[in-house]
């Protein structure tokens, strides 16, 4: 494989909830020098996350290319498998290899620092240190602080690497003045938000700290540094950051504005060290794994029935971070259609080696200079020797070790409050990983699997909102549209109206025809909630179905106002402009949709028609064959196709689409 290898060495970035929004202006302010140097001489995108949006099952998911399903990750925390109480997901809870442990039993040498749920550190070719490795530091910072156990793998790495941790009580006034300038005039003794900074910004030190030295000193392939601070104090300080929040004091919007800026300016700052060490021969993957709301958009406070866990993702964006620059990358361009799931088959041909079978995602199409010739897959990395790079299956993790980290994710909402009790700990483990793990079944499109999963939930957490709600959402996706409405209206009897709920229920009503019932209740909707592109989706869509062309324009455009990265949006406008026989803005609003949701079969379709009024028949039967692609039962595409294939002279094609049209069987399959 060595002759179809492209990349000396890769060394992949995790900057969790980085994001575009925050970013580009910075850029262009000339804040972030050395992300801009990466911009230019690779290229860039959204890169769509998954669903939940939570950090371990998303890392893993990157680290894997598998859906959680598969890799075995689904929540936080998971009960002790040898008592009573709850430990922090770890890696010996994986069930498929990482790409780290794919590479070390390819001869290659990896070094994978604070990676999410890497702990205890697995035994790869390399050096590995775990998301354990800057936690518990002692209340002062003269005391001795011990290195847990079994977070540094080869452990004579230990001793070297604790020395380069810092501890939150040695960053300086002036160090700390940098993000809140108005420090000083802040009583300590009542406000906790500096020393949460404080905190943050330690780990995220100390995880660079290690990753610099061993970049420096060992040899590797590969290296894997994954940074979280953007994400946790996000939590904390994007409430603050400009332009104010109605729901922010005037004292703190003063004192705390210039936090996020500041970080993400030091995050550039720590971009540059490492890219330094790397050297130009390195190729270079900074990903995100969602984005993070900092505009209009933020949550300005909980709805009625929204859950801790709900309010703390409804802080994330659904797009991500992607930045590739190397050799054989293309320069200054971008990539569409990007997906956490396709960052590792990506890595594995960066090194000329073969993507899984089994592997969810893909190698990235368009981001290297010229054609690579494709390596035939295999069945599975997980059946090629090598498990001497992975753990013992019998490793189990100190179930009251992680006590301390278990009530900081409650604090930022990622657990529900009864997780710190251990007399509901393990049940309640037990329900989020379940219900963790319909939702990412949902998301991958197994709806019937995830309601098996969400009915068995409903009926052993009766008083539980999200659960119902989700159920309600697997009924609608499976067209079992009486079980939906039942669950909605069990809802909405038991003071359970949400934003989400409605957006149910106003679907249901325009799939029976009820227009104006819809009608009446977006408006409600709209009165009750803040504004939503959701909403004005739903609006737009009833106005398409009742032929109000130019009304529907107008609420897809101001749902496009509302939230530019809703794809949907996008192309309902598509097909707004369609029927007033306005082609080219048409196609303007498909490809748009495209570029934010790549998999979108209806904003392919009406890309086809609106190139079709542009009579450019060719790119039109591009199109068309996209859609068809992602959904072979689309029979209008197959239809246009028809039409197409019989214009073009290729009457062998334009049967075949006919056939398919009508919803035949494919004879081409068939023989």
């Amino acid at each position: 494989m060595e002759s179809l290898r492209l990349a000396k060495k890769v060394l992949l970035i995790g900057w969790d909830a980085a994001d575009w929004k925050v970013i580009h202006p910075m850029l262009d302010a000339g804040e972030m020098p050395n992300l801009n140097r990466l911009v230019d001489a690779g290229t860039i995108g959204n890169i769509a996350t998954l669903q939940p949006c939570l950090s371990p099952i998303l890392w893993n998911s990157i680290a894997t290319g598998k859906t959680a399903d598969k890799h075995g990750i689904t929540g936080f925390v998971e009960p002790n498998p040898d008592g009573p109480g709850l430990r922090l997901v770890s890696s010996t809870s994986r069930t498929t290899k990482a790409i780290w442990n794919i590479l070390s039993q390819s001869g290659l040498n990896s070094l994978v620092l604070g990676w999410f749920a890497s702990h205890p550190a697995e035994p790869i070719r390399g050096v590995c240190v775990s998301n354990r490795y800057s936690e518990g530091p002692p209340a002062d910072p003269a005391a001795p602080w011990i290195l847990p156990a079994g977070c540094v793998h080869p452990a004579d790495r230990s001793e070297r690497l604790a020395d380069l941790r810092l501890h939150p009580g040695e960053l300086t006034f002036p160090e700390m003045a940098t993000f809140i300038p108005r420090l000083q005039s802040i009583d300590l003794t009542r406000d906790n938000r500096p020393m949460l900074l404080a905190t943050a910004l330690s780990r995220t030190m100390s995880v660079h700290n290690a990753a610099t030295e061993l970049m420096a000193s060992e040899p590797w392939d590969f290296a894997a540094v994954y940074y979280d601070a953007l994400d946790v104090v996000g939590h904390d300080f994007m409430p603050y950051h400009p332009p104010k929040l109605s729901t922010v004091s005037q004292q703190d919007y003063d004192c705390y504005n210039g936090v996020i800026r500041a970080l993400y300016t030091l995050f550039d700052q720590m971009l540059g060290r490492l890219l330094e060490i790397a050297g130009d021969d390195a190729t270079v993957v900074l990903v995100s794994d969602h984005g993070f709301h900092s505009d209009h958009l933020r949550p300005h406070s909980a709805h009625a029935g929204q859950s801790p866990e709900a309010q703390a993702a409804a802080w994330h964006r659904q797009f991500g971070v992607l930045a590739l620059c190397g050799p054989h990358i293309r320069r200054d361009e971008r990539v569409y259609g990007a997906n956490l799931l396709d960052v590792t088959p990506t890595i594995l041909r960066l090194f000329g080696l073969p993507v899984g079978r089994d592997m969810d995602g893909r190698v990235l199409p368009g981001i290297f200079e010229s054609p690579v010739p494709p390596i035939e897959p295999i069945p599975s990395w997980d059946a090629v020797p090598g498990d001497e790079f992975l753990h013992p299956t019998d490793l189990r993790q100190d179930p009251y070790a992680s006590a301390e980290v278990v009530q900081r994710l409650v604090e930022l909402g990622y657990l529900p409050a009864g997780t710190a009790d251990e007399k509901q700990a393990v049940e309640i483990a037990h329900a989020e990983s379940k219900f963790n793990l319909a939702s990412v079944l949902m998301h991958h499109r197994k709806a019937a699997k995830a309601k098996e999963i969400l009915q068995s939930l409903r009926a052993a957490y009766p008083d539980q909102p999200r659960y119902a709600l989700k159920l309600a959402r697997v009924c609608f996706d499976l067209a079992l549209y009486p079980e939906a409405r039942s669950e909605v209206e069990a809802m909405e009897s038991r003071g359970w109206r949400t934003a989400d709920s409605d957006l149910i229920w106003i679907a249901l009503e325009l799939r029976d025809g009820n227009r104006d019932r819809a009608l009446e209740r977006i408006r409600d909707a709209q009165n009750r909630y803040p504004p939503s592109a959701a909403l004005q989706y739903l609006l737009g869509a009833t106005l398409v179905s009742q032929q109000q062309w130019p009304e529907a324009q107008a609420a897809f455009e101001r749902g496009i106002e509302l939230d530019g990265d809703f794809a949907q949006c996008h192309n309902g406008l598509a097909q707004a402009l369609l029927m007033q026989g306005q082609f080219e803005a048409a196609g303007e609003s498909a490809l748009r949709a495209i570029g934010l949701l790549y998999f979108f079969p209806q904003a392919h379709y009406n890309l086809g028609r609106a190139l079709v009024g542009l009579n450019e028949p060719q790119r039109a039967i591009r199109s068309f064959e996209v859609a068809v692609s992602q959904s072979p039962r689309f029979f209008d595409a197959h239809r246009e196709l028809a039409k197409l294939y019989e214009q073009a002279g290729d009457p062998l094609k334009a049967v075949r689409h006919k056939r398919l049209g009508d919803g035949y069987p494919d004879l081409d399959e068939a023989r």
